[in-house]
Parts: structure tokens; sequence; C-alpha cells
């Protein structure tokens, strides 16, 4: 029996959250361990009424949201990621918007470590910006597929380990 889209939203959606919380233990792990200091960037979200009772607010998110994580890496570079979840067997370069795009762009002209850590199906990887923004170049469209993403998968020891490959030193 097939579940009515807005329940299948509600589950991707949750399951986006739960994928997030990885990733912000991951910065507290890091933190502790004192090789890292990132935090989630709040979501750029404009109420336009609160409901008296229940206290819920209702509104919109604006498109120009920062890239979902920023901080400073223990050698002093800066950080800069978009985090993205997706139950489908690929994902699309254009989930990234064009604004967050922006600024993943220039953060990396400075010299940040920058990418987007994503859940592809059951595959839980941090692509470079630098292959992320010429999907198109390097694998002749816009979007990635599961396998291809494997290629930057991370471990999972209860927390995203995003910089699994910097402190290989391969980034």
């Amino acid at each position: 029996m097939n579940q009515p889209k807005n329940m299948t939203s509600k589950i991707n959606n949750h399951q986006g959250k739960i994928f997030e919380k990885l990733i912000e233990m991951g910065c507290q792990k890091y933190e502790l361990n004192e090789k890292a200091f990132v935090q989630k960037i709040p979501e750029n979200f404009h109420p336009q009424k609160i409901d008296k009772v229940t206290k819920k607010a209702t509104g919109y998110y604006k498109e120009s949201a920062q890239p979902d994580f920023q901080g400073t890496l223990s050698d002093g570079r800066s950080i800069c990621f978009e985090a993205k979840y997706t139950n489908k067997e690929m994902i699309n370069q254009s989930v990234v918007s064009k604004f967050q795009a922006e600024c993943l762009s220039k953060h990396k002209a400075l010299g940040a470590y920058c990418g987007v850590c994503c859940q592809v199906n059951k595959t839980i990887a941090f692509i470079p910006w630098g292959v992320w923004e010429n999907m198109k170049d390097i694998y002749g469209r816009k979007y990635m597929t599961e396998d291809e993403v494997k290629i930057y998968q991370v471990p999972v020891p209860m927390y995203v380990d995003f910089l699994y490959f910097y402190h290989l030193g391969v980034c």
C-alpha cells in the first residue's frame, strides 16, 4: 500500500533531521577533542503568525539561507558545508541553492575546506565542493548516483565523521 505523499514527506523530513543531528554530534566530538569548532547555522525562517494556543509559528524559509555548517579547524582553516539528505539512489546538484553555492564557492576561493555532507539512500559522504560544483564536467550530468557518492563515504561511529578525509590529508 502506498503512503500518502504528505506522510512520505514527513518521514523524509524526520530522517533529514536525524542526519543533521548526527552531523551535530560530530561537531561536538571534534570540539571535545579540540579538532574543530563547527556550528549549525540557524535556518532563515520568517514567521508570519503564531498560534496563541499551540504557540507554533507558521511562515516561510527565505531562499538566501547560508550553508548549514560553518566553523574553524584546529589548524586555523575555515570549514563551510551544506547538509543534504535523500532516500533516493541519486542526489541532484540543484538541492544546493544558488545562494548557498555562491557562498561555498567564495569560502573555497579563500581557502576554506568546503563541501556537501550528504546521505544518499544508505550512504553518508562528504563531497568536496570542487567535485560538487563541477558535477556536470565530471559525471556528464548534474547529479550523482549512490555508487558515485560512495568514493566520498565517511565513517559514522555514532556521529558523522565529516572530517575523515581532511584528517587523512587527502582533501
